[in-house]
């Protein structure tokens, strides 16, 4: 007499339908919720974890994702989809019109989706699930796939399989979206990756330095940053990206103060962000303006004071009334300048680019060897750091530094470069007193040579960083690869490893 379902034990249902889910495409799964609640009950929870939306999709998601269904939810992806384009305007950038209508766009389906997520409550039985979900955010056009794309391989076939957390499409878009409204208002904010396209535009200005600095600001929940300067190949431009944005090297320094991981690739310079490092520096002034100087007058302020003037924040007239408040309280003595240095309790990973990281005279020996004492230095301020990277591609040079924590505890720092750079003893001896610091234990320096011609774009240095898939998204680290035909481990040409003591 066969079975009937209800009569096999809970185990032998529970593998069944296991078994259904992992031989089922996704896309068809929704059907074996409709059979029974028992099934309805499994199938569900797999269903709602990751949700893909259009625009068109929104109103629908919020009439079906209500009450227990909510708690279900991990992971949502709008995609907003902008209007389709023809030839030859694939290859130009937006006009000034064209760019107002996507702004608007975007802000208006964004706003519906955040209009329906404001009614979910943050616990409960109907509430969302511990911790939150992600919400990712993409834009494209449907004519992305058949124009104008900026990195032809050539190649017929594109080996790679896009797993669960990949949630990005197969096209790619360039459209310049306004993002940084919408992002003022998501306070709960843990994780930011932003890959941007660097054409030959003139640099930015300072207000555009100033804007970046307060949203920096108005995300106090952040935890993880990641930028990334996308380029072309070094030989079709030759564009120096490192005057972008002069000063974003010290907002950094003083807005990450909170992170656990930050990377910041061919935007900014590293000898900016350890600037309060620098062998030899000796300031004689104070910047109010810096955020951390702020936060440092702040805090020496009574409690009167400081709910008076409200938290720091970038505006000149709370800087004039910062500096007012201090006076009343310690009349005309001076500020010290050793007020404040910057400070990175929580900070397990750093991964930066610089621009003095190129092969030339002594000159550029010496403000090699500056920059990573000045790293040294810094990273004494980093008690849970695992990992730190400093690198470069020139036209025709690579250098990469990695400072390194095993999991056995075993401090290293590995230089790999296209020439023979010997660090001076003075760094050394710097990174010896962090290894002490962080472990007890004394530094192995390992060198490392590198063939240029492995490296074609800025892209295929990040391959062999160990910080890899923190500095670029799984899509676009996945093209860098897939755009060598060669392993990238045959990339070096030397190792020597040795203990300093």
């Amino acid at each position: 007499m066969a079975a009937s379902w209800h009569t096999l034990p809970f185990e032998i249902r529970d593998i069944i339908l296991g078994l259904i889910c992992s031989n089922t495409n996704r896309r068809t799964t929704s059907r074996f919720a409709s059979v029974s609640r028992e099934w309805q009950m499994y199938f569900e929870p797999i269903l709602f974890r990751r949700l893909v939306l259009g625009q068109r999709c929104i109103r629908d998601f919020g009439r079906i994702v209500r009450q227990h269904r909510r708690s279900m939810v991990e992971h949502i992806w709008l995609r907003v989809e902008l209007f389709e384009y023809n030839c030859p305007r694939c290859e130009c950038p937006e006009k000034p019109s064209e760019a107002k209508e996507n702004n608007q766009i975007f802000t208006a389906v964004l706003y519906r989706l955040l209009e329906v997520l404001s009614t979910w409550s943050k616990g409960g039985q109907h509430g969302v699930a511990n911790g939150g979900f992600v919400l990712e955010l993409s834009v494209h056009s449907p004519s992305d796939t058949g124009h104008h794309f900026n990195y032809p391989f050539g190649k017929e076939v594109y080996p790679n399989r896009l797993n669960e957390q990949c949630t990005i499409d197969e096209y790619r878009a360039y459209v310049d979206v306004a993002t940084r409204r919408p992002l003022h208002s998501l306070h709960g904010l843990e994780n930011i990756t932003l890959e941007h396209m660097i054409h030959d535009y003139p640099s930015l200005n300072k207000n555009a330095q100033r804007r970046f600095d307060i949203f920096l600001r108005n995300l106090g929940s952040l935890k993880s940053l990641s930028i990334y300067g996308d380029h072309k190949p070094c030989q079709e431009n030759r564009y120096q990206p490192y005057g972008m944005l002069p000063f974003l090297g010290r907002t950094l320094a003083d807005e990450s103060h909170s992170f656990e991981h930050l990377s910041v690739a061919f935007l900014a310079d590293a000898k900016d962000f350890f600037h309060d490092f620098w062998p030899g520096y000796s300031p004689t002034s104070i910047d109010i303006s810096r955020s951390g100087v702020q936060r440092a007058l702040f805090s020496r302020l009574p409690d009167s004071q400081r709910q008076a003037l409200g938290n720091p924040r970038k505006s000149f007239v709370y800087e004039r009334r910062l500096l007012r408040e201090y006076k009343l309280v310690y009349g005309n003595e001076k500020i010290p300048c050793s007020i404040y240095k910057p400070q990175w309790p929580n900070l397990e990973s750093l991964a930066l680019t610089s621009s003095l990281l190129q092969k030339g005279t002594e000159i550029h020996a010496k403000a090699i060897n500056h920059l990573l004492q000045a790293a040294a230095a810094a990273a004494m301020e980093m008690p849970k750091l695992q990992t730190m990277e400093i690198f470069n591609k020139g036209f025709s040079d690579v250098f990469v530094f990695q400072y390194c924590r095993s999991l056995e505890g075993l401090p290293t720092i590995t230089l790999s470069s296209t020439w023979r750079h010997v660090p001076a003893s003075d760094v050394l001896k710097a990174w010896d007193l962090v290894a002490h610091k962080h472990t007890g234990r004394e530094i192995e320096l390992t060198m490392k040579g590198l063939r240029t011609f492995f490296f074609k774009s800025h892209g295929a240095v990040v391959s062999i960083l160990k910080l890899r898939r923190l500095i670029l998204h799984p899509v676009s680290l996945c093209q860098f690869v897939y755009n060598h035909d060669y392993d990238l481990n045959d990339a070096f040409t030397y190792k020597v490893s040795t203990r300093l003591n």
